[in-house]
C-alpha cells in the first residue's frame, strides 16, 4: 500500500470499451461509442432485439436487422466504410474505381471493391451481459440462416426470436478464418424467455440508423488514397486487401442472387444448420422495401408503451 494513494477499479464496461477501440488508423462505419460484437471461433449464446430502426422513407423497420453495404479494406489503413451508391443513391469513389477495374479488365481490383451485403442488428451476449447491448454487422447468410429455422416446417408456426417478452435465444458455433470462416450448429432455445426493459429502452434512444458513420465522398477517396491529395507526388498505390481474422471478406462470387424473401420452408425450429460465410449480391439498398417478412408485429411506439407502464 503507497502512502496517499488510492486504487479504484474500473468497471467492466470501461475494460471493454477500451478494449474495443479501434486502433493505428482503421476507420469503421460503426461510431466509436456503440460497443459491437465479434464472435471470435468457438460457441456462441445471444439474444438478438427487435427492430426499432427505420426506412429512410419514415416506414417502421420490418425485420430485427437492418441491410447495410460495406466496402471492406479500404486503403493501406483497411478501413471500412458504407457505400454511398447502395445505401444513398450517391456518386461513391470506390464503386467507380471498381467499374474502371471492371473496363481494364482487372478482375481481382473489381472484386475487391464490390461492396459486401451485411445484417446490422443489435444483440445480447448471454455470456457477457454485462456489456449491455452490442451491434452486430453479421454475414446476410447468417441472418438468413436463423431466419431460416423460426419457423417449423410441420406445423407452420413462427416461434418469434426477438419478442422482448417471449423470445428465444440463439446459440450457434464460429469456425475458420477469413474467407474459410463458416457458422454453423444454429439452434434456437427450447424455451422462451424476457429481456431486461432496459435494453429495449436503450435500443428505442439508439435506433440501428444512428448507429452507423457516414462519410462524404472526399473522406472516402482520401481513405483509398491513404490520405493523399491528388496533387501529391508521392501519394501510395491503394493496397490490396489484407485477409486477418475476421469474416468481413466474401469468397469471390459476382452472380446476383435474388432479393432476401423471409423465412424459408425447409428447416424445423431447432436444426444444425451449416452456414457459408457467401455473400448474396442483392441490389436492393436501405431506404427500399426488400420484401422482408414482419417476425415481430410491435412497432417503435408500441414497445415504448409495453416498457414505459
Amino acid at each position: 500500500m503507497v502512502a496517499g494513494y488510492k486504487y479504484v477499479r474500473r468497471s467492466e464496461q470501461k475494460w471493454t470499451e477500451r478494449a474495443n477501440q479501434t486502433g493505428g488508423g482503421f476507420a469503421s462505419f460503426i461510431k466509436d461509442e456503440f460497443l459491437t460484437f465479434r464472435p471470435a471461433k468457438g460457441e456462441h449464446h445471444i439474444r438478438i432485439l427487435p427492430p426499432t430502426w427505420q426506412y429512410r422513407d419514415g416506414r417502421d423497420g420490418d425485420h430485427f436487422s437492418m441491410e447495410i453495404y460495406v466496402h471492406y479494406g479500404v486503403g493501406p489503413d483497411n478501413g471500412a466504410v458504407l457505400c454511398l451508391q447502395r445505401m444513398r443513391d450517391k456518386r461513391c469513389p470506390l464503386c467507380e474505381n471498381r467499374q474502371r477495374a471492371e473496363q481494364r479488365g482487372d478482375e481481382e481490383e473489381k472484386n475487391e471493391l464490390k461492396p459486401i451485403r451485411r445484417a446490422l442488428m443489435w444483440v445480447l451476449n448471454r455470456k457477457e451481459q454485462s456489456l449491455g447491448t452490442l451491434v452486430w454487422a453479421a454475414p446476410q447468410t447468417v441472418d438468413r440462416d436463423i431466419t431460416k429455422i423460426c419457423r417449423d416446417t410441420m406445423t407452420g408456426v413462427i416461434y418469434h426470436l426477438d419478442d422482448p417478452d417471449d423470445g428465444y435465444d440463439i446459440t450457434f458455433e464460429r469456425e475458420g478464418e477469413g474467407r474459410n470462416t463458416q457458422y454453423g450448429a444454429v439452434r434456437l432455445a427450447r424455451e422462451s424467455s424476457s429481456v431486461d426493459g432496459k435494453y429495449i429502452h436503450y435500443i428505442l434512444e439508439h435506433p440501428l440508423q444512428d448507429v452507423l458513420r457516414w462519410r462524404t465522398y472526399e473522406e472516402v477517396e482520401r481513405m483509398y488514397k491513404g490520405g493523399y491529395d491528388d496533387d501529391e507526388e508521392e501519394a501510395p498505390q491503394p493496397r490490396r486487401r489484407r485477409m486477418d481474422d475476421e469474416d468481413e471478406r466474401p469468397r469471390q462470387r459476382e452472380d446476383d442472387a435474388p432479393p432476401f424473401r423471409g423465412p424459408a420452408e425447409e428447416s424445423r425450429p431447432r436444426p444444425r444448420a451449416k452456414i457459408n460465410d457467401d455473400v448474396d449480391n442483392d441490389r436492393s439498398a436501405v431506404g427500399q422495401d426488400h420484401g422482408n417478412v414482419n417476425r415481430y408485429g410491435s412497432r417503435a411506439d408500441e414497445l415504448r408503451d409495453r416498457f414505459n407502464r
